[in-house]
């Protein structure tokens, strides 16, 4: 997956195949407000993805034949 992470650029389309996972989450976080400083709760939905399989879908912007397409097996 490394290598595969070096290639990605921002834009860079992507195929993803695994599973989502979600959970909410609530955190504490501090505001300044004037003088004082309030404590916020803030929710929070946190997301998890583990992919089973991952594919670059660009093409090499350097007009180059060579299919870019890779692919990550297992976990």
């Amino acid at each position: 997956m490394a290598k595969l992470a070096e290639r990605l650029i921002e834009g860079t389309l992507v195929y993803v195949q695994g599973e989502l996972t979600t959970r909410d989450r609530e955190r504490t976080t501090k505001v300044p407000n004037g003088n004082a400083v309030i404590e916020a709760v803030v929710k929070q939905l946190e997301v998890e993805v583990k992919a089973d399989v991952i594919r670059i879908l660009d093409r090499r912007s350097s007009g180059d034949a060579e299919d870019t397409t890779s692919e990550m097996e297992g976990s």
